[in-house]
């Protein structure tokens, strides 16, 4: 409920910047209304050109952005996980160095292994943050 009353609010400041700089024969197609977007509906953007403002089209829809949200929270939450993991492989590779030590070529390959695994986790850990923040500057 609370970003419908932020897009509305969004909107209607949108609109009022958007009046104060357009000739007034054009103020007449111009609405504000504080409904909820619908389905479809595209966010307009001021574009500064000559000395004016003017009210332009974008590709971007109210749903495009609740999409984002969606995914950039979804991300967040995969990202949480990974780095949850990645912790306890590293507390479980500690583990095993203290307990078998070094002397052991199994335990020593399962380490390597382990190892192996961490650092996989952490480019792929890597790639979801950079993820994560190309969604929130698309939001933003």
């Amino acid at each position: 409920m609370r970003s419908i009353s932020r897009s509305s609010s969004v909107v209607l400041t949108t609109a009022l910047f958007a009046s104060l700089a357009l000739p007034f024969p054009v103020l007449a197609a111009i609405e504000v209304s504080s409904d909820p977007p619908s389905f479809g509906d595209k966010i307009p953007a001021l574009h500064y050109e000559y000395d004016k403002y003017t009210l332009v089209k974008t590709g971007i829809s109210a749903d495009d952005l609740q999409s984002m949200q969606k995914s950039l929270k979804d991300t967040s939450g995969n990202v949480e996980d990974l780095e949850k993991t990645v912790s306890e492989q590293q507390r479980t590779i500690e583990d095993l160095k203290r307990s078998n030590g070094s002397s052991s070529s199994s335990s020593g390959r399962e380490i390597d292994e382990l190892k192996r695994k961490v650092a996989e986790q952490d480019r792929e850990l890597d790639n979801l943050k950079r993820t994560v923040e190309d969604l929130s500057r698309k939001v933003k």
